[in-house]
């Protein structure tokens, strides 16, 4: 914890990284923020609309529609909602030769720009109160 603290983090999120299985897990979630030792421990978010969790895939590939509605279907559940995106996933990967399963290939550099660029002017046109946090990359 003091290493993270150290180089600047004041957050972490206990977000599972998705594999191809994620549907089918059974996802819990409670909107309490913990602190240990100087950081906070913010919960990764679910929505109760559809069971899955707010990560970079999530976002990724399904349709802004359906995002949305899992959105304001969180927030009238929870107290917030946690938007997890990688910052890979707005990087050209047949330019740079990344390597990516397959399944996480779809939707990537300019379309996920203009995609997270719909959805916080969708935020905006709502007028929903937002946060940044920032990461790191290793």
């Amino acid at each position: 914890m003091e290493e993270l603290k150290l180089i600047g983090f004041n957050y972490i999120s206990n977000i599972d990284h998705a594999d191809i299985l994620f549907p089918f897990k059974r996802l819990k979630r409670t909107s309490e923020i913990i602190e240990d030792n100087g950081l906070s421990v913010v919960p990764e978010s679910i929505s109760p609309y559809s069971q899955l969790p707010y990560n970079d895939f999530v976002f990724q590939i399904l349709p802004m529609q359906y995002y949305q509605n899992m959105v304001f279907e969180t927030l009238k559940n929870d107290d917030f909602v946690l938007v997890y995106l990688e910052s890979w996933q707005f990087t050209d990967i047949k330019k740079y030769q990344f390597k990516v399963p397959f399944y996480r290939s779809f939707y990537l550099g300019k379309k996920m720009e203009d995609k997270l660029e719909a959805f916080l002017s969708w935020i905006n046109e709502k007028e929903l109160a937002t946060s940044r946090m920032k990461d790191y990359i290793f």
